[in-house]
């Protein structure tokens, strides 16, 4: 009789995760085909695409090596010749000794645009090897006025724009981002019209097609679709520009440049969340778009329910029907309610302390630095359940024959909020794709990983150190593998793979550990 128990048992497992392969397989086919809204529609004012506070970075590497960076910050509000805008504040280093001629560069500026994106002068500080230069130029209707500085001299300049809106030079990438950012986009979209070259002080044509969209590496853990734009002018360059408004990567093939943006931030945006919830809870949305981004986000909402329900499911059928489960699902979900107070303060701090100033400002490696925010992710959630779980257990004298299927459902509670956290922030168009999936993937590690902690506490809390450690190395790799998709290598393909097997690995593990168990 043991041993047809044992076989039958053995029959059902196999069957059940031959299932949830399954499942897993189609999600990875659906990622494979589904696309994000191929349109984008421009901004009508600055504060739709970038606000006071906002800071971008983008890295260049030619020929293998990174040979600079361009940052830039939204610093002030300003008023040129009293037409309202903004300062945006750029530094731009690069040096070429790695790759050919010992040339450096080093320019701070001051770029001025207008409420609508038009431009409206620079003050620009140039230090090229040991030579220094100057330009400072504001425009005044349709004309730029202003000096240049050259060989120590002074020169007077009054320049006729006529209608030009934007200005680019080469090199800065966040005006090539603002100009995109303005206008209606489709597959199909032509680019045609009139930019000013600062330090060249010219005028010169600018011609693009945006030619397809499709999935490329995006900053961070986001990895969705992208406008590919064929320029032939100013110079022949390919864009690879994001729904939600960000120019991803850039390639110039004449100079064998590709340029990469590796940060988007806004450290006083944070300090204003509480204000602007509270207003945004009193606008009530009256256009058709805002109902179907709240359509949107329902609908991604129940495809992470109903995949954390499916994944506990596995565990033990009946949880649902007992009501204290719910109150352990509130409980889990609670648990992740520290992470903006916690996590998030703590992850901006090692941002601007260490990363800043060792990658952005030293140039050094952003695989050896990114390893701190995502151990400090994965230290602080794995330490909250794990507390979360040994507190539950404990005050609500839960049977131990319950410890495995509870700690799970602290978990999906836990995964459930991060999953509708991370959807409220992102943008409609990269709801679905790439995105919606690997947040499946952490919803399913989140599960597993509070069956795991709920496992080792079977047996006291003797066996809990090593459990929880693993699921601190598993949850930290999951923060830090996207850097290597960062840095090229590995594909966004290959890295939704990897998380795929991770979370189902670890599922499965928990699964045969509590099989043997019982």
């Amino acid at each position: 009789m043991i041993s047809v128990d044992n076989s039958k048992e053995n029959y059902i497992f196999k069957v059940m995760m031959k299932k949830f392969l399954s499942i897993l397989y189609i999600l990875i086919a659906i990622t494979a085909v589904t696309h994000a809204e191929r349109s984008v529609t421009g901004f009508n004012d600055m504060k739709q695409y970038r606000e006071i506070g906002d800071y971008r970075l983008w890295t260049f590497i030619a020929k293998d090596s990174t040979i600079g960076t361009l940052t830039s910050t939204v610093k002030e509000q300003v008023s040129i010749n009293d037409v309202d805008g903004y300062a945006i504040e750029q530094h731009l280093k690069l040096n070429f000794a790695k790759i050919s001629t010992n040339l450096n560069f080093d320019i701070t500026n001051r770029h001025f645009v207008a409420d609508n994106g038009m431009y409206l002068g620079d003050n620009m500080k140039l230090t090229i090897n040991d030579q220094t230069a100057e330009i400072n130029l504001k425009r005044n209707k349709n004309r730029l006025q202003g000096f240049i500085t050259r060989n120590g001299a002074k020169i007077e300049q009054n320049i006729e724009l006529g209608n030009i809106k934007f200005a680019f030079e080469s090199n800065y990438i966040d005006q090539l981002e603002l100009l995109l950012a303005s206008l209606d986009l489709t597959v199909g979209t032509q680019i045609d019209d009139t930019i000013f070259m600062t330090q060249s002080l010219i005028k010169a044509q600018i011609y693009g097609v945006v030619d397809d969209f499709r999935n490329i590496r995006l900053y961070n853990e986001v990895f969705d679709s992208a406008f590919v734009i064929e320029f032939t002018y100013p110079t022949m360059m390919t864009a690879f520009f994001t729904p939600d408004k960000r120019l991803a990567k850039l390639i110039i093939p004449s100079q064998e440049l590709k340029i990469y943006q590796d940060a988007v931030a806004n450290p006083l945006k944070r300090k204003l969340a509480a204000q602007k919830a509270a207003e945004q809870s009193k606008a009530k949305p009256t256009q058709l778009g805002a109902k179907k981004s709240l359509s949107k986000l329902f609908v991604v909402f129940f495809l992470y329910t109903a995949i954390g329900i499916l994944v506990t499911l596995f565990l033990k059928k009946s949880w649902y029907k007992q009501s204290m489960s719910y109150v352990v699902f509130a409980i889990g979900g609670c648990l992740y309610l520290v992470i903006p107070i916690t996590q998030i303060p703590l992850q901006e701090y090692l941002f601007t302390e260490y990363f800043v100033p060792h990658v952005l400002d030293a140039g050094e490696s952003a695989l050896l630095w990114g390893i701190l925010p995502a151990i400090t992710a994965g230290i602080i959630q794995e330490v909250l359940k794990c507390l979360g779980i040994v507190l539950l257990f404990n005050f609500l004298a839960t049977k131990k024959k319950m410890y495995i299927v509870r700690g799970a459902i602290i978990g999906f509670g836990f995964g459930l909020v991060e999953a509708a956290y991370l959807a409220s922030g992102t943008p409609t168009s990269l709801l679905f794709g790439v995105n919606l999936v690997e947040r499946i993937f952490l919803l399913i590690f989140h599960i597993a990983a509070g069956a795991f902690i709920a496992y080792a506490l079977k047996d006291g809390l003797k066996k809990l150190v090593p459990y929880i450690l693993l699921t601190i190395c598993i949850n930290s790799i999951f923060r830090y593998l996207p850097i290597f998709a960062q840095n090229k290598t590995l594909t966004p393909e290959l890295l939704g793979i990897l998380l795929a097997l991770i979370s189902v690995s670890m599922l499965t593990l928990t699964v045969f550990l509590t099989k043997q168990k019982n």
